[in-house]
């Protein structure tokens, strides 16, 4: 996994639309509070992202993801997006 040298995006709480508040492209998302629910949802509502991130004991560590425009990403903490090629 390389890290593109595009800045880090970071999300707080909420839902974001694909295309215009994120790029589309690869991702790790790693959570920055202790710990959250992390979906991404397809242009039909359908969910492709389902995950908990969390420090080991609740939770998964990161996760790596693809999106495309008109996908929805929602999260119920905050998290950071690093791109990733």
């Amino acid at each position: 996994m390389v890290r593109k040298s595009e800045e880090p995006i970071e999300l707080i709480a909420g839902q974001y639309l694909v295309g215009t508040d994120v790029p589309e492209g690869r991702y790790q998302v790693t959570n920055t509070g202790d710990g959250t629910n992390f979906f991404v949802y397809d242009s039909s509502g359908m969910p492709i992202v389902n995950t908990i991130l969390g420090d080991g004991m609740v939770g998964t560590g990161d996760y790596v993801f693809f999106t495309t425009t008109g996908d929805m990403i929602e999260t119920l903490g905050p998290v950071k997006l690093l791109p990733i090629e």
